[in-house]
């Protein structure tokens, strides 16, 4: 009966497999119920503190569950079902009942997809989530996700839209809702495939649930995607439990990236996490075709960060310990170079001041194929020092060059950064003057 596999499952201090390993010998729960102390004692492995467990008959609280669940329209599955999914009896500990609204879907017919990633996701990934999810659904596996905000959301939402069915597994009762604001979307899930939950009815969003109900994600599922999973994230809980029950697919991030370096696949469409399994489900896989329609068009690069081996750490970029001492350096400046320094090395002052101060400035120019305006100088006048110092070559600062911004758009960074890396590469000096740059930005040189 329904009422035992409820007060089986909530006996405190048994494992789910202990729970279990009681069941192949009695077969079901009313069994273990009605059963003596002295039959328990007969069974391997029931210790003492198994038969005082056991010693607790009452049914109150199982009661209570079932006709909360009757009266909230809430169905039971439990490890004995014919329904129960067959995946999820091979995790190491498998809840013995299942608490869930609307259909159960056919947990064998096909490839199930589980979905997960961060809840504080970047406008790319929810947009990336939800073209993700749609065309898995589109490919014909089954999207599994948690429901929570950000990642998981989108998954299960660009899945619908395929006109798929979803399971969402929550980490509370499911009659409950959280976050609040996606009731509609709890409202659609059950009407277009199941919320399914191993907490009774009532059971608040409790932290330490997530967790828990990450094993039965990645256990339902016969791979995981990962999307933006930081370092710290339920998303790689769920990663791991895929892991070690043997199956995973995953992109993305700093937390995911760490999975690529294990067994992990990296993917850029819904179908290169489905063909995975194609072979296992001919009857239901479909390739994506490049010319369905897609949700959202999405750049065609990676939807996962290239990993780069971290940049050297540089002595500028510690200031409590700086690399170089301009005071130590002030012989090998030129006269025009002192004159700028001196009203640099106290505190800051606008660049007019500067000017004015100075008996002359240079305009920095050459064979850099480019030039510098003058809003780039407070970010760059010290870096330029430093490495100028630190080469051994004379320097300037730059000034002013005027745009000519109806013809050519002002540099970015990176093309500001080349032409330094580029001048201490290649030129004897950098003290250079004329008129005009050289290179695809026209600008004129103003003299003070």
């Amino acid at each position: 009966m329904l009422i035992h596999w409820i007060w089986l499952s909530r006996l405190p201090r048994l494992t789910a497999r202990e729970k279990i390993d009681l069941l192949r010998q009695l077969r079901d729960p009313e069994d273990i119920f009605e059963a003596g102390e002295e039959l328990l004692s007969r069974i391997e492995g029931v210790t003492s503190k198994t038969l005082e467990v056991l010693e607790n008959k009452d049914l109150t609280q199982a009661r209570r569950i079932l006709k909360d669940c009757g009266e909230k329209n809430i169905s039971i599955l439990t490890y004995g079902d014919g329904a129960y999914p067959p995946k999820l009896k091979n995790i190491e500990n498998p809840p013995l009942v299942l608490y869930y609204k609307g259909t159960l879907p056919d947990w064998e017919r096909a490839p199930v997809i589980g979905m997960v990633g961060t809840r504080k996701a970047s406008a790319y990934g929810l947009q990336i989530a939800e073209n993700m999810g749609y065309q898995i659904a589109s490919c014909g596996a089954l999207v599994v996700s948690g429901g929570a905000d950000g990642i998981d959301t989108q998954a299960l939402r660009g899945a619908m839209q395929a006109q798929k069915k979803v399971v969402a597994v929550l980490g509370f009762g499911a009659d409950v809702v959280y976050p609040a604001k996606n009731r509609e979307l709890f409202s659609n899930i059950e009407k277009q495939g199941c919320l399914i939950t191993e907490y009774v009815p009532g059971t608040p969003a409790n932290s330490w649930n997530f967790p828990q109900r990450n094993r039965i994600i990645s256990g339902l599922s016969s791979g995981v995607v990962v999307l933006e999973a930081p370092e710290r994230s339920g998303a790689l809980n769920t990663a791991r439990h895929a892991s070690e029950q043997g199956n995973i697919n995953s992109p993305n991030s700093a937390g995911s990236n760490q999975l690529l370096r294990g067994r992990a696949i990296p993917v850029f469409t819904g179908w290169d996490v489905v063909r995975e399994y194609a072979c296992l489900y001919p009857d239901a896989i479909t390739e994506f075709s490049a010319d369905c329609p897609q949700l959202l068009r999405v750049s065609q690069e990676p939807i996962y960060p290239r990993i780069v081996p971290k940049a050297e750490k540089k002595s500028i970029d510690n200031r409590e310990k700086p690399g170089y001492s301009m005071e130590d350096n002030a012989n090998r400046l030129t006269a025009q170079e002192q004159a700028v320094f001196m009203h640099l090395a106290d505190t800051p002052k606008p660049v007019d001041e500067i000017i004015a101060a100075a008996d002359q400035i240079c305009i920095a120019r050459g064979d850099l194929g480019n030039a510098i305006p003058l809003w780039q100088l407070p970010r760059i006048q010290k870096d330029i020092a430093q490495r100028c110092v630190q080469a051994g070559r004379p320097f300037c600062l730059v000034t002013q060059l005027l745009w000519s911004m109806e013809k050519r758009p002002v540099p970015t960074r990176a093309e500001v950064s080349d032409i330094f890396n580029g001048a201490l590469d290649g030129a004897s000096s950098l003290m250079l003057t004329g008129e005009t740059a050289v290179g695809k930005y026209p600008v004129e040189a103003m003299d003070y």
